[in-house]
Formats: structure tokens, sequence, C-alpha cells
């Protein structure tokens, strides 16, 4: 039981040299397929994959008869599928097409940003199209101008004609466009995933003829690893796919308003000073008149008080005179008084003596 662990130890290390073989033939086959996409290397021979490496019998074989070999060399294992020549080939006839993902870059101005803006939407759905990113900015009202950004993708075989329908509606300030090329990226992916499944094969059959918990543990472990890989690779070109079929075009928007033509400048006469000067005097009357009317209004609690305070004060005096003349006149009548019992008593006496 423990030779067989030890030997099942030892298929597993093979496989893995195997498989990284295999990788660096992966990586020869990305480059032998990009010269071929280039028309550098037309000649290519192309094979398949149809043949897929069965170590798990060859294992399976050792184990019925008992008898393991001491030594076993990697190449021994190695089916024609697993070749590196036989990769490069296969990855070179997997890419018909260069993988260009074009994108163009527009700036723009309009003095009818509503209309525009109308008719690039209704373009673009008509292209088949869809807007990934939209943005205005503005109220369009004071002079508060309104500026739009717009992250749109079209199929790129339509990209023209809604570059041409933008150039022809609003003034082009500037325009860019870039074409960049994954075929190299793509084909080198390609040929990784296709690696990782043969080796994922593999493993899945040493896996169903696993007699050790430890072993099935790092059959298990490594396929893990090699479905992320898978499904990240495959993530990725189908990204580049999508950017390949729908191209990018970055426009910016923004809304001017057409100036108004001024008249030449004419030559300044007399009556123009004189009307200028009375202009001037009208403006600083009615200046003068607003200032003197806010500052009333500023002014008129204060006058109010004011008023109220002289009218008690006039009051206060009226009554005092009163008081003063009521005085003088009873200080006159208390003099009289005297002088006429002196006048009385006089002429009583003379009418005594009689």
């Amino acid at each position: 039981m423990k030779n067989k662990k030890r030997w099942f130890k030892r298929a597993v290390l093979i496989l893995s040299l195997v498989m990284l073989t295999s990788s660096f033939a992966a990586c020869s086959a990305a480059k032998s397929a990009s010269k071929s996409v280039e028309g550098h290397n037309a000649g290519a021979q192309s094979a398949s994959f149809s043949n897929k490496v069965d170590l798990a019998d060859g294992f399976a074989g050792y184990e019925e008869s008992g008898d393991y070999p001491m030594e076993t060399n990697a190449d021994e294992n190695r089916s024609p599928a697993m070749s590196g020549n036989s990769a490069s080939s296969a990855q070179a006839d997997t890419v018909t097409e260069r993988k260009l993902i074009r994108t163009c870059t527009i700036t723009a101005q309009t003095e009818k940003f509503d209309e525009i803006i109308s008719t690039f939407k209704a373009k673009v759905n008509e292209l088949g199209g869809y807007f990934e990113n939209s943005n205005i900015s503005g109220t369009g009202k004071n002079k508060s101008f309104r500026r739009g950004t717009f992250i749109v993708r079209v199929p790129q075989e339509k990209l023209d004609d809604l570059i041409n329908s933008v150039n022809g509606s609003v003034t082009v300030l500037s325009s860019s466009e870039n074409s960049e090329d994954r075929t190299l990226q793509y084909v080198d992916m390609e040929a990784r995933v296709k690696s990782l499944k043969v080796e994922q094969q593999t493993l899945m059959d040493l896996l169903g003829k696993a007699d050790s918990l430890d072993n099935i543990i790092i059959l298990q472990n490594r396929l893990s690893e090699i479905r992320y890989e898978i499904e990240s690779y495959e993530t990725q070109l189908k990204t580049i796919d999508n950017k390949v079929t729908y191209a990018t075009l970055n426009l910016t928007l923004s809304e001017v308003v057409e100036e108004e033509l001024q008249e030449p400048n004419k030559k300044r006469t007399f009556l123009d000073d004189v009307k200028d000067a009375f202009a001037e005097m009208f403006e600083n009357v009615v200046e003068f008149g607003k200032g003197a009317v806010i500052l009333f209004i500023m002014l008129l609690p204060l006058t109010v008080i004011l008023v109220i305070a002289g009218i008690i004060v006039l009051v206060c005096i009226k009554r005092g005179r009163k008081k003063r003349r009521a005085g003088r006149a009873a200080a006159e009548a208390a003099k009289e008084a005297p002088a006429e019992e002196k006048a009385e008593a006089k002429a009583d006496e003379s009418e005594s003596k009689k």
C-alpha cells in the first residue's frame, strides 16, 4: 500500500511536469499564431487536440500488475496532443480575424443643445448601440451653459455612420480615433485556456482512480485552481470580444450662444457729449432721490420718536406758561385787594364824620 501511494505521488509529479511543458508550448503557440495572423507565417500547419492523454489508464495498469517502474520519463507519457508544435498550429487556426478595438473621441459645441441631444440619442438607437455613460451639467439659463459627456457603444461597422452624423450636426473642435490590437493577447489566452482544460480533464480522470484521501485532496485543490484560472481567462476573452464587436465613441458637447454683431464705432459729436451729460445728470438725480428715500425710511423710527418727544415738550411748556400766568394774576389780585379795602375804610370814616 505504501508503494502505491509513493508511485501515485510520482505520477502526480510527472503530470505536473507534463503540464508545465504544455504551458511553455502554449506560449510558443501564441507567438506562432500571432505571426500567422500578421502574415509572417502563412504556412503554419494545423493539428487538433482530439487524442487526449490518458495517464490515469497507465497508472491503473501499474496498480493491477503491482509492478511500478523505478524511473519514468515525462516524455514517455506525453501524447502528440501535448506537444508544443501541435498546440502552436492549433492556436494558429483559432483566430481568423484581428481583434481590433476602435475608440473615437470627439469634442464639439452647438447652439441647439436640446435638439442635437435628441437627434444623437435617436441615431444611437437606430444603429443598435447603447449609452454606457451619460452626464449633463448646467441649466442653460442665466448664462449657465450646459455641457454633456457621453460614452456610446455601437457595432463596430456602424461607428463611421455615427461619426458622420455627429460631424454633420455640430461644430467639431477636435476629433481623434484609436485602434488597439488585442490579437496577440487573445491568442495567448485562448491557448492557455485549452491547455488548462486538457490538464483539468486529466486530473479528473486521476481523481476517479485515486484511492487515498491525501491524493484526492491534492487533486481537488489543483482542480479548483484550474477552474478559477479558466473562468478568469474566459471572462477576459468575452470582454475583448465585446469591445471588438462594439466600438466606443466618447463625445463631449458644449452649449454656446451666437454673439451679436456690434456696429462699427462712430465718431462722437458735441451733441453726443451733451446727451451723455444730461443722461448722467438724470441718473445722478435718480440715484440721489433713491438715497434720500432710503435714508428717510431708515430714520423714520427715530423721526417718530423725536416728533412724539417734541409734542410732549411743547405740551409741558404750554402748561408751565399757563401756571406762570395764573400765578401772576393771583399776585396782582392780592396787591389790588388791600388798596380797595383802604379806600372803602376812608369812605366809611368820611361818612361817619358827616
